[in-house]
């Protein structure tokens, strides 16, 4: 059911096996946590940070990728400095947060302020927009040239 749910929502689904939509989605919950338990995650060493505004009642989301392997790795409410807070807190080890070399954010002060705390050995960059249309296509430029290479060079950081 997990598979079918990879292509399909879950209420066609729920439709296909007669079950509840309700049942269709927690059983499509635990396939993606045993899924994302076994999986090999690549070290985050390169982050992009940005927001994704969600409308007047909810306002924003804060969104973390890696931006090597451009995947999203978590989304939290609000784009405060406690947002971000929160992710390095409960995602990331001391060992992982002394990993990450080089951090793409937008202009947003907080973010800039959280990564100093947090990952002081990371080079901070800044851009006007990281994302394209979605946050699962996360650009990997920064100021004109290729982020990696800026990371690399320490260039205007």
């Amino acid at each position: 059911m997990g598979l079918a749910c990879e292509s399909a929502p879950a209420r066609q689904v729920a439709r296909q096996w007669r079950l509840p939509a309700s049942t269709v989605r927690a059983i499509d919950l635990r396939y993606l946590e045993r899924w994302n338990a076994a999986r090999h995650k690549p070290a985050l060493r390169q982050m992009g940070i940005d927001e994704i505004h969600l409308g007047k009642k909810q306002k924003f989301l804060t969104v973390v990728s890696n931006l090597e392997s451009g995947e999203p790795l978590w989304f939290g409410p609000g784009r405060k400095k406690e947002t971000l807070d929160e992710y390095f807190r409960t995602q990331l080890s001391a060992r992982q947060r002394r990993g990450i070399e080089a951090a793409c954010v937008d202009m947003w002060e907080p973010y800039r302020l959280s990564i100093e705390e947090w990952a002081p050995n990371c080079r901070v960059g800044t851009t006007s927009s990281m994302f394209c249309s979605t946050p699962t296509a996360p650009l990997t430029k920064c100021g004109g040239r290729s982020f990696s290479a800026r990371a690399a060079a320490g260039a205007g950081w």
